[in-house]
């Protein structure tokens, strides 16, 4: 009985943080946009609301004690809101939708072409191919990015420009759905827009993850560490779980077309999110002070 009433609680945190998460995204989003969370100072703090009371209890139980250490820090706040958007679809999309997709709206390679067709004769061989292209992305950018090479791209483009970046390319989504379904029939076409969209999506958000890691490890004190990283991962992981499951419904109940069409509006909102906040994450450097003159 005490097992179960702690699994009920953890997963009562889990949906409390998920649906408070909203709640922050629209709170800071009107900061940034009037300006107030600048100008104001750490004395002009609302009184706990809400939040603070569901952290605080939160704090009372040793499994959520990391989700109430997000939930008062902002940028940690708006980092487990994205990557909770990006692992809703992150199982969704390659594992649910696109082999049904490939199977029905791009079909097999024509017959009679040598070797290459009877490799993607199948839609197992050609979602292997768009693996292999996504791989490709990301290792190229992650080669690219290791040592004094990637330092200096940083530094010359700096973190909000690569956010930016990383967002423009997920909408490339839109690319790898309708190429293929207006293209109908045009099987190169098709394996081309699918192939060369998933590679060109990994190959901008590999730097994402370089450029992350340090702003996240530099709000979490070494105390809590541990639980932080596992409030992530838990979230993460729930949230996978759910959107892959909610893929299978839609596309049960609707059609493979109409499935893309969302993860591709989910994907588009998911970018615009990202351009809004990249700013906030990485904020400008103030301009340095002018030269004494003699």
């Amino acid at each position: 009985r005490r097992f179960t009433a702690e699994s009920v609680k953890f997963l009562a945190a889990i949906v409390l943080a998920v649906l408070l998460l909203p709640w922050r995204l629209l709170k800071g989003l009107w900061s940034l946009a009037t300006r107030k969370g600048a100008e104001a100072g750490p004395a002009a703090e609302a009184p706990a609301g809400l939040k603070e009371r569901v952290a605080r209890w939160m704090d009372g139980h040793e499994a959520t004690k990391g989700l109430a250490f997000v939930l008062r820090d902002k940028t940690l706040t708006l980092l487990m809101l994205i990557t909770a958007v990006e692992s809703f679809l992150v199982e969704a999309l390659p594992m649910v939708v696109l082999p049904n997709f490939i199977a029905e709206v791009l079909g097999p390679a024509p017959a009679g072409v040598p070797f290459i067709g009877t490799l993607l004769a199948t839609s197992g061989g050609i979602l292997g191919l768009m693996f292999s292209a996504e791989y490709l992305g990301r290792f190229v950018s992650s080669w690219y990015m290791e040592g004094d090479r990637g330092d200096r791209a940083i530094a010359r483009l700096g973190g909000a420009r690569l956010y930016r970046m990383a967002a423009l390319s997920s909408l490339l989504i839109w690319g790898l759905w309708l190429v293929p379904t207006l293209a109908h029939g045009a099987f190169w076409v098709g394996l081309a827009a699918v192939v060369g969209a998933m590679g060109v999506i990994q190959l901008f958000h590999a730097p994402v993850g370089v450029i992350i890691a340090p702003l996240k490890r530099s709000r979490i004190p070494d105390p809590v560490l541990g639980r932080v990283e596992s409030a992530f991962d838990m979230v993460s992981l729930a949230l996978a779980s759910m959107g892959a499951l909610l893929a299978g419904l839609v596309m049960d109940l609707t059609s493979i077309g109409t499935a893309m069409g969302l993860i591709a509006a989910a994907v588009t909102a998911t970018a615009v999110f990202q351009w809004v906040v990249a700013r906030k994450l990485y904020p400008k450097a103030p301009a340095p002070p002018p030269a004494p003159q003699k």
